[in-house]
């Protein structure tokens, strides 16, 4: 849900989109294909950090064989970074470096590496012209370097529709 700055910032972007589908569609009142190119990947492509990693996921991405390939201090770590997590809500936050570097660090010896790059790819994803709209520009919105966005997530024709009205 988008907050009241956001539905500003929202509404006017899509009034000075100068895309054709956008325009057309702004034209027509449909708010339902507005809603639709504004979840879209973002074109081009644009990476952006995930804030939230489900320990699921990330577990998933452990190779078995590096766990028993790091130091006991690390495994320990391991344990603990889960332990911590299931305390809050079984998620890691992949916008937060220091969250990333414990876990480079656990798994940045050579015996590490497939899940240190597993684990590295959790962290990012590609993100939507909506995101997009409130990339932080904190990373330069490659694989490689991926930013921050102020909003995740989707948009729904209601919150055109909001966003409109407050731009109007």
């Amino acid at each position: 849900m988008l907050s009241p700055d956001q539905s500003v910032t929202f509404g006017n972007h899509i009034r000075n989109n100068t895309d054709p589908t956008v325009v057309q569609d702004l034209a027509d009142g449909n708010n339902n294909g507005l809603a639709e190119w504004y979840n879209q990947a973002a074109t081009p492509s644009y990476w952006i950090f995930r804030s939230q990693v489900t320990a699921e996921e990330l577990s998933n991405s452990i190779d078995l064989q590096d766990i028993a390939d790091i130091t006991s201090a690390d495994s320990d770590r391991v344990l603990k970074m889960f332990q911590l997590r299931a305390l809050n809500g079984n998620y890691f936050d992949g916008t937060d470096p220091r969250t990333r570097s414990a876990w480079d660090d656990v798994f940045s010896a050579a015996s590490g590496d497939n899940s240190q790059q597993a684990i590295a790819s959790l962290w990012r994803r590609l993100c939507t012209e909506v995101e997009l709209i409130f990339a932080l520009s904190s990373g330069a919105g490659t694989n490689g370097d991926p930013d921050v966005t102020g909003f995740e997530g989707s948009v729904s024709s209601d919150d055109v529709n909001e966003s409109l009205l407050l731009t109007a």
